[in-house]
């Protein structure tokens, strides 16, 4: 049988699976509803503020630990969205009191932020921390949750683990050739570098969408089907997908959301900031048209 008739058969019945927004199997999900959230809290779990400063009083949350994704990536040009080394990843992690033995609920702003909760979260479980979540709808929608009684059962014991395996390098991607999804702005896409990348445009063959279409009005997620429907109709299938924005923040965010969301997905933390200053031979990019 052809082998692409069997990705688009497979597509169409991944789109049939009945699953709703608030639904999220936290054995393998990166995303909490607010009420899921809640609950972990009350179980013990800390709560990590992921915001930009400036949206971290509307709504303040009390108890919330600030944290920010730059402490614990490199300093260098063009590696800014790189991860830290282990060792000083490691020393980055005990100086603001993180632990492989605690379970974190980390909150973002739909509207001000770029994503910042899902690349705390993507950076702890890159780390070996496989009970870190990030919440549908952001702080405000934490803030508003109604504690469930759902029963939430996570791991308790955790060990960091730095062998990355919720990231995927440039050659991996030049080698076995996954669909890229690319989630920057459209204007970025095309070829301007409003964020200091050496060259315009994006990796050949990349699809776009931009992560804020991933959002409904409320700021929480669209249902996973329509997140199937909308990057089907952007021809990315079932199966391998490599994420990639800037520098790893955004596209970080968008790794956990087509995980939940049943896709194999990674992320590209060097972003087009390590992409676009490589060797152009080895490492083009195109600009124009989607």
């Amino acid at each position: 049988m052809d082998l692409r008739k069997i990705s688009y058969l497979s597509a169409f019945f991944l789109l049939l699976l009945p699953l709703r927004a608030e639904d999220y199997d936290l054995q393998n999900s990166w995303i909490v509803s607010p009420s899921q959230a809640k609950k972990l809290v009350a179980e013990g779990a800390k709560v990590l503020d992921a915001r930009p400063f400036v949206a971290r009083f509307r709504p303040r949350l009390a108890g919330a630990v600030p944290i920010d994704w730059e402490d614990f990536s490199s300093k260098k040009e063009p590696n800014r969205g790189k991860l830290l080394p282990p060792n000083e990843r490691k020393e980055a992690f005990q100086k603001t009191g993180l632990s492989p033995n605690i379970v974190y609920v980390v909150v973002g702003d739909p509207d001000l932020g770029w994503g910042e909760e899902g690349r705390i979260v993507w950076m702890l479980r890159q780390s070996g921390h496989n009970s870190a979540y990030y919440v549908d709808g952001g702080a405000k929608a934490f803030a508003e949750a109604v504690i469930s009684d759902i029963r939430i059962q996570v791991p308790k014991s955790f060990a960091w683990d730095f062998s990355e395996r919720e990231s995927i390098t440039k050659e991996e991607i030049q080698k076995n050739k996954p669909q890229v999804l690319d989630v920057r702005e459209e204007r970025e896409f095309l070829g301007e570098t409003p964020y200091g990348e050496k060259r315009g445009g994006h990796i050949p063959g990349a699809k776009w969408v931009y992560y804020k279409d991933l959002f409904q009005k409320d700021g929480k997620l669209l249902p996973k089907e329509e997140i199937r429907t909308l990057l089907l109709k952007r021809g990315i299938l079932p199966g391998n997908v490599a994420l990639v924005c800037t520098g790893g923040v955004r596209s970080a965010w968008a790794t956990g959301v087509l995980k939940g969301a049943g896709y194999i997905a990674k992320n590209y933390p060097g972003g087009m900031w390590e992409w676009a200053s490589s060797d152009p031979e080895n490492f083009p990019v195109r600009k124009g048209a989607l």
